[in-house]
């Protein structure tokens, strides 16, 4: 039998839902600009109803608020997270070659080619005067720019390369502390969700912190219901919420980086490998233009490598990642010579079609055996080139060279190096030194970089002084890591020990102008200038590089790179409209509309009034027959 006072229990049961009403009004109204928050609502329904008095038929009892809920879409979320990566990196890219481009400052009247123009100008102002030491003092100031610039500009680049590791270090701590913060979040929503209601302001933080992750590194989110009873249905009514048993799981890059509470976080260690001979750590790189120290990343539970050049990496660490190390698909390929010996020295003969013979003083070899593909790495350290065989020399310092047999490396395909097929830094670095080492041996020697001669170019090692001597010195040299100039001739000169870093104007010819040898004769006199005059022949060589003549190479580079950053900045431009699409997606469901939720307001606001209304009629009934009927 239902209470004497049962209408005015239905009736207060309606301020109750019109009063939670408001509030939920009021909440969301006061967090409209609140960055990821998602409206709120009262879950709200007909309270269970009574049997009539003759058992036909039901009595509504009021209702009841059995939950507050968000309006979020999950598929949108991850529609954006699958987006926002693209963009991370691709903004990535757009800085980091703006600021490449301004290195090479190639527009100006300060770029490569202008110094190049300015030298070769002074050149052919020398060969009318060849005897004048101003004309000469002027050619050298001018070469000399150019060793400069050279200098600057890899210097430059290199400096870039560091800041780049240190802002890869930066995003990888920043990372580990949002998986801090999405597991600690798990941790409370998982207690606070016991009794099956939900904790809405802590999933939009938790879902907010998952926005700033996809912008650093790929994700893939998941709910995973633990309860198989749950996930089949069997639990349908609201009361029965307590029952699920999800999990929230987030995958950066294909591997488990959060599962509910647990957290795999990510370390950087510096490339170094152990030299147990030497009894220390030497630097290891992937690239011969590497600073020493970059970042690889590992995970830091298991401490096995974290996949940095996976294709479907993507986010800002992938931007990063690609500029600093990216020498775009070279490596070193080397036909096996089968003389390893016991004492840890393997000797290579590289392959030239497929190669590049700058490679990392200390690194990783990896050998894979052509019949059964099984792959083997071993670490090297004082790497060496001759170009005159081709061959290749490294030290073997793990595994132990003991441990090795003779004939390890026969039948295998053997490569050094990493490939990244980005044209990064690194490729940027290497097209320098390509021409330095080109464009000096020309001078020098009046050949190419594989030692042919080029038509009618006389080297400066071939020409004579002012003094009637032969130079028989290089214009262009470098120094040894004691400090000393490398002449010609020397056993350990090479061309390929020129470096955009360390090419510089031979400090003798500096010294005396009149030792520049201009002269292909000794007795022709101050009037000869065939050796210089040669010289312009550099400038319109077609067959000095691969691309053509000099400036043709250096259009080259530039334009490289000015496709790369364009393609960063159209990239940019198209991933920002594709997530500022979703994202006003997610803002037209789930965000605050002030509107709607002042028409909810005035609505809830009448509710309220008629059900107070209502409990003033009960009242005043109950008033008459209480107070007035006995009377």
């Amino acid at each position: 039998m239902r209470s004497s006072f049962f209408e005015l229990n239905v009736a207060m049961s309606g301020l109750f839902i019109a009063r939670g009403n408001l509030d939920t009004v009021s909440h969301n109204v006061a967090n409209a600009s609140t960055p990821g928050y998602s409206r709120q609502y009262v879950e709200q329904r007909a309270s269970r109803p009574l049997t009539y008095y003759d058992g036909k038929g039901m009595i509504g009892t009021g209702a009841e608020i059995y939950g507050l809920s968000q309006v979020r879409n999950f598929y949108l979320d991850k529609r954006y997270w699958a987006e926002t990566p693209v963009l991370g990196e691709f903004s990535a890219k757009k800085t980091q070659v703006d600021v490449m481009e301004r290195v090479l400052n190639e527009m100006s009247t300060t770029g490569l080619s202008s110094q190049f123009n300015d030298f070769f100008k002074i050149l052919e102002d020398l060969t009318t005067t060849s005897g004048d030491t101003t004309y000469r003092t002027n050619l050298l100031t001018s070469a000399s720019s150019i060793t400069t610039f050279f200098g600057n500009t890899y210097e430059t680049l290199k400096k870039q390369q560091a800041d780049i590791n240190g802002e890869i270090k930066v995003i990888t701590d920043t990372i580990n502390s949002l998986g801090i913060q999405i597991t600690a979040l798990n941790k409370q929503i998982t207690t606070y969700e016991l009794d099956g209601s939900h904790a809405n302001d802590l999933r939009d933080q938790r879902a907010r912190l998952v926005d700033k992750l996809s912008s650093f590194v790929n994700v893939d989110v998941r709910e995973v219901e633990q309860n198989k009873a749950f996930e089949a249905g069997m639990y349908p009514e609201p009361e029965d919420r307590n029952k699920s048993q999800k999990k929230y799981v987030i995958f950066i890059n294909g591997h488990e980086f959060v599962n509910d509470t647990d957290l795999s976080q990510l370390e950087c260690r510096p490339r170094l490998i152990e030299d147990s001979a030497a009894g220390r750590m030497v630097a290891s790189g992937r690239n011969a233009e590497d600073n020493l120290g970059m970042y690889d990343i590992f995970w830091k539970n298991t401490g096995s490598e974290f996949d940095m050049y996976n294709p479907h990496l993507s986010g800002q660490l992938k931007g990063l990642i690609d500029l600093r190390d990216g020498n775009n698909g070279n490596f070193a390929r080397f036909t096996t010579l089968d003389n390893y010996n016991a004492s840890g020295i393997l000797t290579l003969e590289i392959d030239p079609k497929l190669s590049k013979v700058d490679l990392p003083n200390s690194g990783r070899i990896k050998s894979t055996d052509n019949v059964t593909g099984v792959t083997t790495y071993y670490e090297y350290t004082n790497y060496s080139y001759d170009p005159s065989t081709q061959k290749a020399t490294f030290e073997i310092i793990k595994p132990s060279p003991s441990e090795i047999p003779s004939n390890a490396f026969a039948g295998k395909t053997v490569i050094v190096g990493e490939t990244t097929d980005y044209k990064g830094i690194t490729y940027y670095m290497n097209k320098l030194n390509e021409l330095v080492r080109t464009y000096v041996t020309a001078i020098n020697e009046g050949k190419y970089r594989d030692g042919t001669k080029i038509p009618d170019v006389i080297g400066h090692v071939d020409g004579y002084d002012l003094y009637g001597e032969k130079t028989d010195k290089l214009l262009y040299t470098y120094k040894r890591a004691d400090g000393t100039e490398v002449k010609y001739g020397d056993a350990d000169y090479s061309v390929y020990n020129f470096t955009a870093q360390n090419v510089f104007i031979n400090s003798e010819i500096i010294g005396d102008n009149r030792l520049f040898g201009a002269s292909q004769e000794a007795t022709a006199g101050k009037s000869d200038n065939r050796v210089a005059l040669s010289f312009l022949k550099i400038r319109s060589s077609e067959s000095l590089f691969k691309e053509g003549s000099l400036p043709d190479f250096i259009n080259g580079m530039t334009g490289e790179l000015a496709i790369d950053g364009a393609q960063a900045t159209r990239f940019e431009k198209n991933y920002t409209d594709v997530t500022s699409g979703i994202d006003n997606q997610r803002i037209s469901v789930s965000g605050v509309n002030i509107n709607e939720e002042m028409i909810n307001m005035i609505k809830f606001q009448q509710q309220y009034q008629a059900c107070a209304k209502l409990v003033n009629v009960i009242d005043g009934i109950y008033d008459t027959l209480v107070n007035r009927l006995g009377m």
